[in-house]
């Protein structure tokens, strides 16, 4: 599973950098929107979702609940707002790039 997860997301970086910078920035928002829709629902889940964690969370002096939240606010709010910096970036990089019109560059 941890492999597969790692090829998707080395694939879409990929893919990303390839891509021209208005095809970059939907593309980003809505990870953004998804990772922190799922962060958000794990986040307020009133039960744990993932069984397996039932017995890997008490060594970290969490419940497998609090250990679902916690993953659930880092899922939602600091990656959320790589993806944001990241489009924001791109924005300003584009607002900032002179335009060739066919005859002269304009800003």
């Amino acid at each position: 599973m941890q492999g597969t997860i790692l090829l998707s997301a080395t694939l879409f970086w990929h893919a990303l950098a390839q891509a021209r910078p208005i095809a970059r920035i939907p593309a980003l928002l809505a990870t953004m929107m998804q990772m922190s829709l799922l962060g958000a629902l794990i986040g307020f889940a009133p039960a744990p979702l993932y069984s397996p964690h039932w017995f890997t969370t008490q060594s970290w002096g969490l419940t497998p609940l609090e250990d679902q939240q916690l993953a659930g606010l880092l899922m939602w709010i600091p990656a959320g707002l790589i993806y944001l910096g990241l489009t924001l970036s791109t924005v300003s990089r584009m607002i900032r790039a002179p335009r060739y019109d066919g005859a002269s560059f304009r800003l």
